[in-house]
């Protein structure tokens, strides 16, 4: 459907229908956060067990009027639905064009056969992953914990970008600013994250001390203290 290389790949879980990654994590965008070594994907896969087409066809899904995020067209392929979505902005270096492949699946069921093919993202985005209210289960992808098949083992096979409102299992935090470490209370979980940038206070849920979505490094091993 795109004839573009793939330059990096963001995979969204518990995803539903939501546009803002295609602003928020837009190259022009990380830059202006002060983040310019952060991959800035063009393909998404978004996993959500409640929506057949995450994103629906030849509809508008943002607009605020200096930018609309438009569907353009969606076809069936092997791995689920693939979506080309184009934003527009009246600033140039904000337009751009996306790939999106929504998969159907609770996200437990996807983690396993992900390992499986030793494959790994460049960004996941663990938005609102449902663990609140349910809708994933009561399952935190975002809990900084060991056991099989979990979306931390991501970061241990490469991945080095996060995206999230929330963490649990962590040290205890009275406030969070760009730099701060987020470490797990479990010193045998083998990952830490640093937060880089706070991308949108108006994305995700707005709990203490995260206040919004913010991109973390994702980083193998031990914090030190």
């Amino acid at each position: 459907m795109t004839g573009v290389p793939v330059t990096s790949v963001g995979l969204y879980l518990s995803a539903g229908v939501d546009s803002r990654p295609f602003i928020f994590l837009q190259r022009a965008y990380l830059d202006a956060r002060g983040v310019p070594e952060a991959p800035a994907p063009n393909l998404f896969i978004y996993i959500d067990a409640n929506e057949d087409r995450p994103i629906p066809p030849d509809s508008e899904v943002f607009d605020d009027g200096r930018t609309t995020v438009h569907v353009e067209a969606a076809q069936a392929g092997t791995l689920g639905v693939v979506s080309r979505v184009q934003v527009k902005s009246d600033r140039p270096e904000f337009t751009r064009a996306f790939t999106v492949i929504g998969v159907s699946a609770r996200n437990e069921e996807v983690l396993p056969r992900i390992a499986r093919d030793g494959w790994y993202p460049d960004v996941v985005v663990a938005v609102k992953d449902g663990c609140a209210f349910g809708g994933n289960g009561n399952r935190c992808e975002n809990r900084l914990r060991s056991g099989s098949a979990t979306a931390l083992d991501f970061v241990e096979r490469g991945t080095r970008w996060w995206v999230s409102d929330h963490f649990q299992g962590h040290r205890e935090l009275e406030h969070i600013e760009d730099g701060d470490v987020i470490a797990p209370k479990d010193p045998s979980v083998p990952v830490h994250f640093v937060r880089r940038a706070m991308l949108s206070r108006e994305w995700g849920h707005d709990w203490e001390p995260w206040h919004g979505a913010a991109l973390f490094e994702a980083h193998p091993g031990t914090a030190r203290r």
